[in-house]
């Protein structure tokens, strides 16, 4: 099982191609919207690792243990972020049942830095530091 400081480390990784792929995110929102789901996926496994002892087995496991009460406002940013990279990855979302021809046909460039980035990464990001060790606090570079 991976160490809470080794995920805060990917998650920082996640975070460093934000920055380079917000520079230009007009061309790249597929992306954005995919490395910033996977930050959060990062930051879930380390609250995980540190606040639980444990690790998820996949993103069904991780979803279902972010339902959990004591994550509820860590879950209500979650899936956002999740919808967001499976239609950016793949063009449909078969949970929500939304299927698109493209990626901008369902969120603008903008929509995905303001809404998704800065808005609900952002949130994610601080509602998990309570359950964060002081040391993985310090660590993770937030937006």
């Amino acid at each position: 099982m991976s160490a809470e400081h080794d995920h805060i480390a990917l998650a920082n990784v996640n975070n460093d191609a934000l920055d380079h792929l917000l520079r230009d995110y007009e061309q790249f929102p597929e992306w954005i919207a995919t490395v910033a789901f996977y930050k959060a996926v990062q930051i879930a496994e380390a609250v995980f690792a540190h606040d639980l002892s444990k690790h998820s087995m996949g993103h069904d496991d991780r979803r279902k243990t972010l339902q959990m009460e004591r994550y509820r406002q860590l879950h209500r940013d979650y899936v956002p972020l999740l919808t967001a990279s499976r239609i950016a990855r793949y063009l449909e979302d078969r949970e929500s049942g939304t299927t698109v021809s493209t990626f901008r046909q369902w969120r603008s460039p903008e929509i995905v830095r303001d809404e998704l980035v800065m808005k609900r990464l952002r949130r994610f990001e601080q509602n998990c530091l309570p359950f964060l060790s002081d040391a993985a606090k310090n660590q993770l570079k937030k937006r």
